[in-house]
């Protein structure tokens, strides 16, 4: 939980360095359906996961937005059947298209790269840590009220996270759906 507050610590200060102030920021809330069969087999078929995702009108018809998000799994290893837990961290930074559909209702379309980070452990003691970088993609509508707005969206995200440890190096999909709905204020 500690690196959760560093990287948002880490997004508020660059958007201060750079000047740029959000027009809104969105708390939200999807089930992360991973595309890995292993990953599924292991830690459910819907993980929940929490999103903190700030964005600013660019021009126009564009945004630009930074998005943090917090993913935990439990689950059982296999084949040998040991307790695991898994924390996903993805960063993510892109721009989106947004169609005003009338005054208040808009749909939007976006991308941008992403840096995860990723620890798993077990109850045998043993913990894995490791990082990559991969892409975003989104697809979303949201209905503004006053200075409140409301957004249902869907995501998929491309990331491959690459594990070192003493036993092993190995890559992990950890690629997948997202699929949600959030709450966001306007500045």
């Amino acid at each position: 939980m500690a690196q959760v507050k560093k990287i948002c610590k880490a997004i508020l200060l660059l958007l201060f360095v750079s000047r740029i102030e959000p027009t809104t920021l969105d708390f939200r809330v999807a089930g992360f359906i991973p595309s890995s069969s292993l990953f599924r087999e292991i830690y459910k078929t819907v993980n929940p996961s929490y999103q903190i995702e700030l964005s600013h009108s660019a021009k126009d018809c564009f945004e630009v937005w930074s998005n943090i998000s917090y993913t935990s799994a439990s689950g059982k290893s296999v084949p040998f059947g040991i307790k695991c837990r898994l924390n996903l961290i993805p960063v993510s930074v892109g721009l989106k298209c947004v169609h005003y559909l009338t005054n208040c209702w808009d749909a939007y379309i976006g991308a941008g790269p992403s840096f995860t980070w990723l620890k798993e452990k077990n109850t045998q003691c043993l913990s894995n840590q490791g990082h990559g970088i991969g892409g975003i993609f989104k697809l979303g509508a949201t209905k503004s009220y006053k200075r409140a707005r409301f957004l249902l969206f869907s995501e998929y995200q491309i990331q491959h996270v690459k594990i070192k440890n003493p036993i092993q190096s190995k890559k992990i999909n950890v690629s997948g759906f997202l699929f949600g709905g959030a709450i966001g204020v306007y500045f």
